[in-house]
């Protein structure tokens, strides 16, 4: 299917209070390899319109509006996500994770998914999508992602 040779590895641990995933991609190749690599989590939520979303930690990275087509530093400590009444946000971090609702019109066209699911999920994808990772023989890639479990929010 590819025309090189690798591993590719994928590890899950479930600890009382986070669930921790790594996928490791190890090239067994004479040559480099380009990839490119995305966590595509939906995490279920309350109804982030009803009961808004506060998302926090990303003070100070740089990103991409998708919906804007422009780039920004976040300067907030925290942000909501019930602005997303507007359409889809992507948002990519400098190590390319996305945030994205699909919102009401992709959510209508997605098989897999209830017309009203948008509501009540985030997406929170760590990544390497914007660029491709170039990885030298005999080296490894390791995408590393902690979900927690925290009480008050």
């Amino acid at each position: 299917m590819w025309p090189f040779d690798f591993v590719l590895e994928y590890k899950v641990k479930l600890w009382i209070t986070w669930l921790e995933m790594t996928l490791t991609v190890h090239n067994l190749n004479p040559i480099a390899i380009e990839f490119q690599s995305l966590s595509h989590n939906y995490i279920h939520v309350n109804n982030i319109v009803k009961d808004g979303l506060q998302i926090s930690g990303l003070q100070g990275v740089d990103y991409f509006d998708k919906m804007t087509k422009t780039n920004h530093t976040e300067t907030r400590e925290s942000f909501g996500i019930s602005l997303m009444r507007e359409g889809q946000k992507s948002i990519y971090t400098p190590t390319d994770g996305v945030i994205c609702n699909p919102w009401i019109e992709r959510a209508a066209n997605m098989t897999d998914f209830k017309d009203d699911e948008y509501l009540y999920m985030i997406a929170i994808e760590p990544g390497k999508v914007i660029e491709q990772q170039v990885l030298e023989p005999g080296t490894s890639y390791k995408l590393n992602q902690l979900i927690m479990v925290s009480k008050g929010f």
